[in-house]
């Protein structure tokens, strides 16, 4: 999954990047890559951003905001992190809610690339990153203050990132994607904010599309399990 939104990321990216194994995996991916220039706008500063820092990726040198900053809202990682923010304040300009989660300042720069994970999304794209049917996860964050952000921006690419398939405990495969979102499940982002869907099978484009051209994309990239029974619902009940 990693390797294929990485594939999508230019020089001179403004990084928003969620907290997980994906957002990590994609910034070691980009500092071991012949990327440059690569900006920092997000929620949470990680030790992602360390490594790209310190690998000379990350110079924050094409923002039209903040330009020569880090812009960030919370740090969370390791002991290395929290050095790096207390040795060298003037890397970075961190703010409140308010200013960094501003889908209309985000919009502001080019190439803003956001990438946060989900839980389950449906034919139509509409995704529910919080709950368990009618159990909550987690809460939604900035993660809809970062897609309409990067929505807005030139060049700007907001992924939505989910593995296929899970394995239950008494190992029975289930597949993330379905034909609609259980009942009692949260929606988390509307169908019309979702641009991109990655799954390790491949990347749906959702912008522009119609219900029948989203449906038949996400089926596309599910499970092989489940591939062909979502296609026939797509097929069948989308016109």
């Amino acid at each position: 999954i990693a390797q294929l939104v990485a594939q999508e990321i230019p020089d001179g990216a403004v990084l928003s990047l969620g907290v997980g194994s994906v957002p990590f995996a994609v910034a070691s991916m980009l500092a071991d890559s012949d990327i440059k220039d690569l900006g920092c706008h997000t929620g949470t500063i990680s030790d992602a951003f360390l490594r790209l820092f310190q690998k000379g990726k990350l110079t924050n040198s094409r923002k039209e905001v903040d330009r020569g900053y880090a812009t960030w809202n919370l740090a969370m990682g390791s002991q290395e992190l929290y050095d790096w923010l207390d040795r060298e304040p003037g890397l970075f300009r961190p703010s409140d809610v308010d200013y960094v989660h501003s889908p209309e300042r985000i919009g502001q720069m080019s190439n803003v690339i956001s990438i946060n994970g989900g839980v389950q999304l449906d034919l139509m794209g509409q995704e529910n990153a919080e709950s368990a049917l009618t159990r909550q996860l987690s809460g939604i964050g900035g993660q809809m203050d970062f897609l309409e952000g990067a929505y807005r921006s030139k060049g700007g690419k907001g992924f939505i990132c989910i593995n296929s398939s899970r394995l239950t405990k008494d190992g029975e495969r289930k597949s993330n994607i379905l034909a609609t979102i259980p009942g009692g499940s949260t929606i988390s982002a509307p169908r019309t904010m979702i641009q991109y869907v990655v799954t390790e099978y491949g990347i749906a484009e959702l912008s522009g599309k119609s219900l029948r051209e989203r449906a038949e994309a996400m089926a596309a990239i599910a499970h092989p399990d489940f591939r062909e029974e979502l296609m026939k619902y797509a097929r069948e009940n989308f016109k």
